[in-house]
């Protein structure tokens, strides 16, 4: 008798897969696994609902060296608050792409799937999405190894309490060498960038998002840059999303 093991996990990505199946792609606390899913394709089967991207489930699937099959299981969260707001909808997309992508970077991976729980949540609270969407990407940076020094200029190397960020240089730098140098965001910017890598989530409500809000459009397109000057990486889903909002 084959072997089955238990699983709980977020469900971020899903690919059609021969006749009715799908191979979906589930975030769990150890891991990222891909199962096949059969009969996902069709309207009214049973295991449709399990395949969606955004939902939550627990299941069995079987212990194959390649890739498992799931077996059977059930839904723990719809995110029916995220999935009925097509702004929500499109802002954790962006999200699950990003952790799709970039997972092998990932330096503490049970903090990965702890963290999107968490923001999933945040997200189904708020009116604002998209500073929660800025807040998890700041944030990202630090699990991914790559996030930016806030505390001694990027050039000249000296304690700053504050700076101007620098994205190429991979942090703050100074208000001298920001006049030698340049610098990609300018002070109030970048003291929001700063904000939201070291808030507490526990913190993390309305009142701040909303003010956070307010420098969304000036800050957001320069962590796409940071992300793809120290990744490589662009994210699809956001090109789409910024046409749509």
């Amino acid at each position: 008798m084959q072997e089955k093991i238990e699983f709980t996990g977020i469900v971020i990505k899903n690919l059609d897969y021969r006749d009715n199946a799908q191979i979906v792609y589930i975030l769990t606390k150890e891991e990222l696994i891909s199962v096949i899913i059969k009969g996902a394709k069709k309207i009214d089967s049973k295991t449709r609902p399990l395949a969606q991207i955004i939902t939550k489930i627990k299941g069995m699937r079987t212990n194959n060296s390649r890739i498992s099959t799931f077996t059977e299981g059930v839904i723990i969260d719809n995110y029916n608050d995220i999935k009925e707001d097509y702004l929500k909808t499109q802002v954790t997309m962006c999200i699950l792409e990003k952790i799709y992508y970039l997972y092998d970077n990932f330096s503490m991976n049970d903090k990965v799937y702890d963290f999107l729980d968490l923001i999933l949540k945040k997200i189904e609270q708020s009116e604002y999405p998209k500073s929660l969407l800025l807040l998890f990407e700041i944030k990202l940076l630090y699990l991914l190894g790559i996030n930016p020094s806030f505390s001694n200029c990027v050039h000249c190397g000296k304690e700053i309490d504050n700076g101007f960020l620098m994205v190429r240089s991979g942090g703050f730098t100074c208000n001298e060498c920001s006049l030698i140098y340049g610098c990609d965001l300018d002070d109030e910017c970048s003291k929001i960038v700063k904000y939201l890598y070291y808030i507490q989530m526990s913190k993390v409500d309305d009142t701040f998002l909303g003010l956070v809000d307010k420098f969304y459009d000036k800050i957001t397109r320069t962590i796409d840059e940071y992300y793809a000057i120290h990744l490589d990486f662009s994210n699809k889903s956001k090109e789409i999303y910024y046409k749509v909002i």
